[in-house]
């Protein structure tokens, strides 16, 4: 199943949503996150979810001086993984 504008009819194949969470332990650290994600996505796509979620702080977790120091624009790391996983396994 291809992911679809929410307005278009269903076809008997589409009938179904399948969603998956993502759990992780997040960190510090944003390659390890990034890491932990691209796994977890690629699994949950598998197993044939149309859907995928991430935890609220899925890249960066830590005190407020991590955070500030780890803020990325829109255009940033986060935002081009999310895409990019979304475009290599055809899920929202």
């Amino acid at each position: 199943m291809r992911p679809h504008l929410l307005t278009e009819p269903a076809s008997s194949d589409d009938a179904l949503l399948r969603v998956a969470c993502v759990q992780l332990a997040v960190t510090a650290d944003r390659v390890r996150n990034h890491a932990a994600v691209r796994e977890g996505v690629a699994r949950a796509a598998s197993a044939g979810a149309h859907l995928v979620l991430l935890p609220e702080k899925w890249s960066l977790i830590g005190e407020a001086d991590v955070l500030l120091d780890g803020a990325e624009t829109i255009d940033g790391s986060d935002v081009a993984l999310v895409k990019q996983l979304a475009a290599e396994h055809g899920i929202w």
